[in-house]
């Protein structure tokens, strides 16, 4: 070996020691780049505070800023490769995802994005529909759709109750009475309806032999059927039969048949209640038409009393002392005011119902 061999041999080592290797994605070539541009709205308002997402190809490297007041961004690549997917969110508008190249020898790639927050509407080809109005029915049909009860059971409601709608609807599950009326998940008894064959009505009663049907609906799918967030009590009166029908019922009460103590007797609690009913139906006219009706009528009287003829154990059921009764009395007399004259000494309440139908006849003879 010559003396020249060792110097050359240090020269070697000492390079390969400073010698550094930077490696590049694969199929591309590094260079320094930088991704800026503004966000903003269709409105031209900047976007402050936006999050942007740069993801380098073919690596997938990626690197994240914000915008700043004026909407504007910077992300710089060192290595960079020229091909970038960016992507903008911000809240309260739809994120933006581009693929931004480097075009030409120019080493910053400009993006600036547009956020809309107009919704997008597809356009539909115009559609048109054609259908007959069904004509409403006035049958006994019961309400599709509908959380429902019958009320038509006669035999658990009181005699002098017989034909009162809202007594009848009190018997359905799920209506609660109350001394205003009836109530139905808790609303308050103004909320009802009361129709009768599908049509408003404004009565309250209904004769007790004429052919119907009392139908309560919590809740109705159908959207024609409105007016209502309580009950609805529709009364269906029904057609004729083929056969004539006819039934009545007379129903009396008296005071001497009621048992009850002092305070409640003189207090009207026992009456006298007479009531009457008839309902017809069949066919008339040589059998042409249909009818149904029905009549009801009653009368009910009760004893009342008032501080001239009240007993003292009246006036203590209803917290009042008798000395002060007899006080104001005798302070009327003193002043000649009259405490006898003109005072009724029973209630009287009469009540007449009458309800029919007529149809042209079904049967063509």
């Amino acid at each position: 070996m010559s003396k020249l061999s060792t110097p050359l041999l240090a020269l070697a080592a000492a390079l390969s020691a400073s010698t550094t290797v930077t490696t590049t994605p694969l199929g591309a070539q590094a260079r320094h780049e930088i991704i800026r541009g503004r966000i903003t709205t269709d409105s031209g308002r900047a976007v402050p505070n936006a999050v942007i997402r740069s993801q380098r190809a073919p690596d997938r490297a990626q690197k994240s800023t914000h915008s700043d007041t004026t909407g504007g961004y910077s992300i710089d690549w060192p290595d960079g490769t020229g091909e970038y997917l960016v992507t903008v969110s911000a809240v309260g508008l739809p994120t933006l995802s581009r693929r931004v190249t480097r075009t030409g020898t120019d080493s910053v790639l400009v993006f600036d994005a547009l956020l809309s927050n107009r919704p997008r509407v597809q356009q539909l080809p115009a559609t048109v529909t054609q259908a007959q109005r069904p004509s409403p029915t006035r049958n006994e049909d019961p309400e599709v759709g509908a959380t429902s009860g019958f009320a038509n059971s006669y035999r658990r409601s009181a005699p002098d109750l017989v034909g009162d709608i809202a007594a009848l609807t009190s018997l359905v599950p799920g209506v609660m009475s109350t001394p205003a009326g009836n109530s139905v998940l808790g609303l308050s008894p103004s909320q009802n309806s009361v129709t009768m064959n599908g049509m408003a009505f404004a009565g309250g009663q209904i004769p007790r032999d004429a052919r119907t049907r009392v139908n309560v609906s919590a809740s109705n799918y159908d959207p024609a059927n409105g007016w209502f967030s309580g009950a609805r009590s529709n009364v269906y009166v029904a057609s004729s039969e083929l056969f004539s029908l006819a039934t009545g019922h007379l129903t009396a009460d008296a005071p001497q048949l009621q048992a009850t103590d002092p305070v409640a007797a003189h207090l009207g609690q026992r009456q006298t209640n007479l009531n009457g009913s008839l309902g017809m139906s069949g066919e008339i006219l040589d059998d042409r038409f249909d009818y149904n009706f029905g009549l009801q009528g009653g009368r009910r009287t009760a004893g009342v009393s008032s501080l001239v003829d009240a007993n003292s154990d009246v006036l203590r059921h209803a917290g009042v002392a008798s000395d002060s009764v007899s006080t104001l009395l005798k302070l009327l007399q003193s002043a000649h005011v009259p405490t006898v004259a003109g005072a009724p000494n029973s209630s009287l309440n009469d009540n007449v119902v009458f309800l029919g139908r007529i149809d042209h006849a079904r049967y063509d003879w």
